[in-house]
């Protein structure tokens, strides 16, 4: 039986006499008993700031006092989750967590070629067989696991090209050699450059980057509405799969009709 988890937010605010700022903050519990869970990771994006949750289930960040965060959960045993929050928050947010692992009758199983795996890389491996888009396994990364997320991805894949924070840093985003989208162009006019062309990106199945989001990319810094692929550690990337514009989308990812493609990260 599957039990969920309820995963509880306190966005709380405090002020000074300079500066602004805001907290987010909660506890991990176990539905119906509310008992709380130690070490289940939460992760801040696009930051790639990182929390466990300690003996009481509990956990907090400090966050800008505004702006379109994207928070990413996980705990072995449970699948992972994420969530897109507008800051400041009004009022708490849950998110269910379901356990992955179930108790199955013995079985006697005998080995054959072409087995497709159970879980959530099911579908990698299935569009995987089709040929269509580019892909990498977990010993793929595994051989590149001094690089970073960007460049192992770069490295690997034909197509894609890395896009440097303009704060310095770590932080780096994933574009395409297409060119972006004419109504971006348009937009942009009188650029020294023409803009990136930005694939959608999913981590685990939920978009983190819509490219739909690119018209925020005229108004609002490029940190702020784009995903930084290194706050991802390789070490914790099972699989990732590229495809190169719209033609290539499975249907399930094509929902913006992205100009740019698509780049879907699992993690372990």
């Amino acid at each position: 039986m599957r039990k969920p988890i309820l995963f509880a937010f306190v966005v709380m605010q405090a002020t000074t006499a300079s500066a602004q700022t805001s907290a987010l903050a909660g506890r991990v519990l176990h539905a119906g008993s509310n008992a709380p869970i130690a070490g289940a990771e939460v992760v801040l994006l696009p930051r790639g700031a990182r929390a466990v949750t300690d003996a009481k289930g509990e956990f907090r960040f400090d966050a800008p006092p505004s702006g379109y965060v994207m928070i990413h959960v996980r705990r072995i045993g449970f699948a992972p989750d994420s969530l897109g929050v507008q800051l400041p928050l009004a009022a708490p947010i849950d998110v269910e967590l379901r356990e992955t692992v179930q108790k199955l009758d013995t079985v006697s199983v005998s080995a054959r070629e072409n087995v497709l795996p159970r879980g959530k890389l099911a579908g990698f491996y299935e569009r995987k067989q089709f040929g269509i888009g580019r892909f990498l396994e977990e010993q793929d990364i595994e051989k590149m696991l001094t690089r970073r997320l960007v460049d192992i991805i770069v490295a690997k894949v034909p197509g894609t090209r890395t896009v440097r924070s303009a704060k310095g840093g770590m932080a780096a985003y994933i574009a395409t050699v297409r060119m972006a989208p004419q109504p971006l162009i348009s937009a942009m006019k009188g650029a020294t450059r023409p803009p990136p062309c930005y694939p959608d990106i999913y981590l685990d199945g939920t978009a983190v980057y819509s490219s739909g989001s690119e018209r925020n990319l005229l108004n609002q810094p490029a940190d702020v509405v784009l995903f930084d692929v290194n706050s991802i550690d390789p070490a914790q990337v099972s699989a990732i799969e590229f495809y190169s514009g719209p033609a290539q989308l499975p249907a399930q990812y094509n929902r913006t009709g992205s100009a740019c493609g698509a780049l879907l990260i699992w993690t372990k």
